[in-house]
């Protein structure tokens, strides 16, 4: 069996394996319910909003590079399989069918504040840990924060009319 060594000991690398991996779960999990909104969104601004979801999900898509680079050379195999995600249950996906713009801006907003949690309760323990994966998961933090207000601004204004942006 390959190994990639690290600086980290045994104990650390695990411990720094297993938050990072719990992020990219998350981060994998909210880029696919992304696409999922893009792909099924309808009514007023859909096409808009399909624009602005492509970007957040290659946004998406950059940072769970980064947390997988980051796992493989703190020594850990990042494991983004399907079959993990799937049974990864803590970022909600949106519903089947046809969304309504407004469900599918709910669906995103609500998704980003929850990864942004988790990854703000993981960001202390990494600190103790390993100083340089704790530096990595902050520029995750600070990708989503920003991704919270882009869609929080956006989404205020179309859940509140509740005309699903018309």
């Amino acid at each position: 069996m390959a190994v990639i060594h690290s600086a980290l000991g045994n104990a650390e690398r695990d411990q720094v394996g297993a938050l990072l991996q719990a992020t990219l779960l998350d981060v994998v999990a909210l880029a696919d319910g992304v696409r999922q909104s893009a792909w099924t969104m309808v009514g007023a601004q859909s096409a808009d909003s399909r624009v602005l979801l492509k970007d957040t999900y290659q946004r998406l898509s950059k940072a769970a590079e980064v947390l997988a680079r980051r796992m493989a050379a703190s020594g850990v195999a990042p494991d983004g399989r399907a079959v993990v995600i799937a049974d990864h249950r803590d970022i909600g996906s949106p519903e089947a069918g046809w969304l309504e713009v407004s469900e599918a801006v709910a669906t995103v907003i609500e998704g980003i504040s929850v990864c942004v949690v988790h990854a703000r309760e993981r960001y202390d323990a990494l600190l103790s840990l390993d100083p340089v994966s704790a530096h990595v998961l902050l520029g995750i933090i600070a990708g989503l924060e920003s991704e919270s207000w882009e869609w929080q601004s956006v989404g205020v204004n179309w859940i509140s009319r509740g005309k699903h942006g018309s």
